[in-house]
């Protein structure tokens, strides 16, 4: 996602009179991908592409469009997906994230031990 915006950022952007003074958001940019975790160059990128959107209607209607598919994109590494399609199960499912302590063993295991 990174790189497609980059490719927005880096569109030709000619503004003129007063908003001559807006940053493209280049810098903005390469400031972040040098330091992703600071969330002020996060904060700084941010508003240079709110002011050059509020200026560039083409501009505006492609970074939405970008953050459309980059909230889709986000995967929460906290999320958890589980599914069973199709078929049938003999035998016990387990589903989940992060388990620890857990051994199985087969019935057949168990009944073999109470017989003996």
């Amino acid at each position: 996602m990174f790189s497609r915006l980059a490719a927005l950022v880096r569109r030709p952007f000619t503004p003129t009179g007063e908003a001559a003074i807006v940053t493209t958001g280049e810098a903005e940019l390469e400031a972040l991908r040098q330091s992703p975790a600071n969330a002020q160059l996060a904060q700084a990128l941010v508003a240079a592409l709110t002011e050059r959107a509020a200026l560039d209607a083409d501009f505006h209607r492609q970074l939405h469009a970008w953050e459309g598919q980059a909230r889709q994109a986000h995967i929460d590494p906290s999320d958890v997906n589980n599914t069973i399609s199709g078929g049938t199960q003999n035998g016990p499912v387990l589903q989940g994230r992060d388990m620890y302590g857990f051994s199985f063993s087969s019935s057949a295991a168990l009944t073999d031990q109470r017989e003996a």
